[in-house]
């Protein structure tokens, strides 16, 4: 006698005729208890894709919970990737999640730097690598201006700025064919069967080129491969 894989009741000629009954992963099921194993969601035909378990492969799995299990996860958000994805500095991102450490915006062009293992648009790299000579002095709260008192010059902090900024921009016409990094899209494949793993990073390899890419920064890598550091 044939009896469901779920609960184990037999299948009846009625229910065969009804057509309440699945055959799927080689085992016969109730129309009502062929559900995935995490979420018990129906899957099949009249409810989600689903995928075989890995560790109960008796049972199925819905591809919502599958990615959510067996998909590489993003650098920030930690959620799963799903179908498109974004490799660099050798870790998987949302391209949504991809963005500025300082201030949090999308890269244009797919170009960025990279400062202390974090990513950076060029104006706040140069802002962050070079804050402590924007630090601005603290007025001495109405008290008397030194120079004043003295007849001599400010303190000559307080024009630094000036001159910072001169010589960052000196620094950004002289570097500013050798400091971008770009990224590289991957597509994130469904099907187990399709997947690749990587040999470097156990995640999935890419299916699509990288986009354009100008010049590497003396300190940044490539999404792919490692750069020779140069100084400033």
């Amino acid at each position: 006698m044939i009896r469901c894989n779920r609960c184990s009741e037999p299948i009846t000629q009625k229910q065969a005729f009804m057509r309440n009954v699945i055959y799927a992963l080689n085992k016969v099921w109730h129309r009502e208890h062929f559900t995935c194993i995490h979420c018990n969601c129906p899957v099949g035909y009249d409810g989600r894709a689903f995928r075989k378990c890995r560790s109960n492969r008796d049972y199925p799995i819905c591809i919502d919970c599958y990615m959510e299990e067996y998909h590489p996860k993003c650098n920030v958000c930690k959620k799963a990737l799903r179908e498109t994805c974004v490799r660099a500095m050798n870790k998987l991102w949302h391209r949504c999640c991809f963005t500025c450490t300082k201030c949090h915006s999308p890269f244009q062009n797919g170009e960025f730097i990279i400062l202390n293992e974090q990513p950076y648009d060029i104006d706040c790299y140069y802002l962050t690598k070079y804050e402590h000579e924007f630090t601005p002095i603290t007025s001495n709260q109405g008290g008397v201006n030194p120079a004043e008192s003295t007849g001599g010059t400010a303190d000559q902090k307080n024009v630094e700025p000036e001159k910072c900024a001169q010589k960052l921009q000196e620094q950004k016409s002289q570097s500013s064919q050798q400091f971008f990094a770009t990224i590289q899209t991957s597509e994130i494949q469904k099907k187990p069967s399709s997947m690749i793993l990587s040999p470097t990073s156990g995640s999935l390899a890419s299916t699509t080129g990288t986009t354009n890419a100008t010049s590497q920064p003396p300190t940044t890598t490539s999404p792919t491969s490692q750069q020779q550091k140069k100084p400033f």
